[in-house]
């Protein structure tokens, strides 16, 4: 009897361990709130796609001229470029707001041959802003090399 009672309880136990659980499916109107919740919890937004406000050039106060938004991008219009924007690092631009701590997430796209970068940690002076901060570099290595005659 005592033998029946064990080989009973250790099938039942072992069948019991293979049962699968039955996963919680989350609709899509459920991930959707989550997704939509989690973002106004968790990030700051630097760009709302409609209006550069919080954005400014590297030592001044206000965005240059040729920074303009285009499609709910914000963009550089070369066409208004010139050297005298380039002064002083003129045609750099971020955030207003200072960060320390963060986990950074953007979305970007250059022109054929283009050559940006996303620059953090940016030190205000009159230094070269490369020296004094970090750059995430953005590149088409092969057209810019071949655009601009680089060996």
């Amino acid at each position: 009897m005592k033998t029946h009672f064990i080989l009973i309880i250790s099938t039942f136990l072992m069948l019991n361990s293979c049962k699968t659980e039955k996963k919680e499916v989350k609709s899509e109107t459920a991930i959707e709130e989550t997704e939509t919740t989690s973002k106004t919890n968790d990030w700051v937004y630097l760009f709302d796609g409609s209006t550069t406000e919080g954005w400014r050039a590297y030592n001044a106060e206000d965005l240059p001229p040729q920074w303009v938004i285009e499609d709910s991008t914000l963009t550089f219009d070369t066409e208004k470029r010139t050297e005298e924007n380039r002064k002083g690092g003129n045609d750099i631009i971020y955030a207003a707001e200072e960060y320390d701590n963060f986990e950074l997430a953007w979305e970007w796209k250059i022109p054929e041959g283009g050559n940006s970068g996303m620059l953090y940690h940016i030190q205000e002076g009159d230094w070269s802003i490369p020296e004094v901060s970090p750059e995430y570099q953005m590149l088409d290595d092969f057209k810019w090399e071949e655009i601009n005659d680089a060996i």
